[in-house]
């Protein structure tokens, strides 16, 4: 069972278009830890680098954090409903305010449609996939 639930943590997607070599068990570590959060996704936004129903783990992000760098795939607050997370991909970074877009421009709401969203919204960057749609209908 630890063998699976291992091999399955560390079975990262190679559709991110950012290298994911610094995620380990450093990683893993820190999510047991409570300084990693898993969040599904909903919604085909990050199609295809993201489908629905995949997992991913998301480092928090604080005042004091480095800022994920563009391109990064970012969990954010909806600007229209802040109560929602949306995980999107960085664009691009204007004094406080991220342009941040979906791989998916047909199936996306994002800056395209709100337009710039506040630096003190972005509440992480993933990391990892932790397991894809196809291996949790197993």
């Amino acid at each position: 069972m630890g063998h699976r639930l291992l091999s399955r943590v560390l079975s990262f997607s190679s559709d991110f278009q950012q290298p994911l070599a610094a995620v380990g068990l450093l990683d893993l570590l820190l999510l047991f830890c409570g300084r990693r959060r898993v969040m599904q996704v909903e919604g085909y936004s990050m199609w295809p680098t993201l489908k629905p129903k995949d997992r991913v783990i998301v480092r928090p992000l604080d005042q004091h954090a480095a800022f994920p760098a563009i391109g990064a795939i970012v969990v954010c607050l909806h600007p229209q409903q802040p109560s929602r997370q949306v995980i999107k991909r960085l664009h691009a970074v204007e004094d406080t305010q991220l342009t941040i877009l979906g791989d998916c421009p047909d199936a996306s709401t994002d800056s395209r449609q709100w337009g710039r969203v506040s630096k003190e919204y972005l509440v992480g960057e993933v990391v990892a996939l932790v397991t894809t749609a196809s291996e949790q209908d197993r």
